[in-house]
């Protein structure tokens, strides 16, 4: 019985210890502008790179919240990240991936996370995704307006194809 007083507390102290140095090794965030910081060290950007980055939304699940950001020059925009951040206590959140989106078209891009595809819509050009099953009718088709741009949301294609048509209903942006 004296044994287990002596190894229970030492094993716990072991742990915490583990623990603690687990989570000083993970960047630790609170605000947009530390996800900034850790994208800008991560992309090894310099303090003189001309390099504008901005939040644009989030997915969440399960605790964990997707972060989307744009990573642009003054002439164009680079690329988008998507930044996975664990929730922790008091407002504070560790990240645990970044992400470089993979480009559908322009200023549509998309990420797996958690098993799931999703989808940043940030293109004023684009009207309409139309989702079509495998005998080419149309099964769900979801309107864009430019006044809530960006779109993020969970890309789901089973056996089918999808398009993001313009405003005038053409398929110019051809998915799958």
């Amino acid at each position: 019985m004296k044994k287990l007083r002596i190894i229970l507390p030492a094993v716990l102290l072991v742990l915490l210890v583990a623990g603690a140095l687990l989570v000083s090794t993970l960047p630790l965030i609170r605000t947009h502008d530390d996800v900034i910081q850790v994208i800008r060290e991560d992309a090894q950007f310099t303090p003189n790179d001309d390099i504008t980055i901005s939040y644009l939304g989030e997915y969440a699940s399960d605790g964990h919240a997707l972060r989307w950001y744009i990573v642009q020059n003054q002439e164009h925009t680079l690329s988008y990240k998507a930044v996975d951040c664990q929730s922790l206590w008091g407002g504070w959140s560790y990240v645990t991936n970044i992400y470089d989106a993979s480009t559908y078209a322009p200023d549509i891009v998309h990420v797996v996370w958690n098993g799931s595809d999703i989808c940043l819509m940030n293109n004023p050009d684009c009207k309409y995704l139309v989702y079509q099953n495998a005998a080419g009718q149309e099964s769900t088709r979801m309107e864009f307006s430019t006044s809530n741009l960006p779109y993020i949301f969970p890309f789901q294609l089973a056996n089918g194809t999808a398009d993001f048509l313009d405003y005038n209903g053409n398929p110019p942006l051809l998915l799958m």
